[in-house]
């Protein structure tokens, strides 16, 4: 249920936890933001793609896409093989209905989405990371082919890939599954101004 809009389980709760915030402090609601590594990067997918009305913007870092690590007995916390493994593999149509089932009929704005994976993950296996690409850029009415590609950044041994203004996705050659995290490119992608620039970072497991 937690793959649904207002469908109970963990994002609901989440979605909740951010709305309470919200009406409890007079937040501003174009400043809410969804962030995570592994398991928090799954999650991030599901939440941009279950309350897309609730957040700004999201980052993940190692990531699946959306609806990809799920449990065929209905088990909290069960591993996914094939989905880890990188043997989920669809097409760009087919991921993108993944999101779109996730809240039927929505037809509001999306938040924009930049993700973070490393082509050595042996966790997480990189094909999903391309897998990612396909379902969000569906979403979005992007083709899968980057806009542009920048090497280095935001810092070696990282590539950039743009694929249009709400979506850029970020690998790291030789990166496992612990990625560093990019603190400050993080922070200008949710619209805040920093000057700190990273130039380089050791690749690691």
């Amino acid at each position: 249920m937690a793959l649904t809009h207002e469908g109970g389980g963990h994002s609901n709760s989440i979605a909740n936890m951010a709305k309470y915030v919200l009406q409890q402090y007079n937040g501003d609601a174009k400043k809410v933001f969804v962030t995570g590594e592994s398991s928090g990067a799954m999650m991030t997918n599901v939440m941009l793609a279950t309350y897309h009305d609730v957040f700004a913007a999201g980052s993940a870092y190692a990531g699946v896409p959306a609806g990809c690590f799920v449990s065929q007995a209905n088990q909290a916390a069960a591993w996914n093989s094939t989905c880890s493994s990188g043997k989920s593999i669809y097409t760009q149509t087919q991921w993108a209905n993944v999101v779109k089932n996730m809240y039927p009929g929505y037809n509001g704005a999306r938040p924009k989405f930049q993700i973070y994976h490393g082509t050595a993950d042996a966790t997480l296996n990189v094909q999903n990371y391309y897998e990612e690409i396909k379902q969000w850029t569906g979403i979005f009415g992007y083709s899968s082919n980057p806009q542009s590609t920048t090497p280095n950044t935001p810092a070696s041994p990282y590539t950039r890939q743009v694929f249009g203004e709400k979506f850029q996705a970020f690998l790291g050659a030789g990166i496992g599954h612990g990625n560093p995290h990019f603190d400050d490119n993080d922070l200008k992608w949710f619209g805040f101004i920093v000057s700190h620039v990273q130039t380089s970072i050791d690749a690691r497991n």
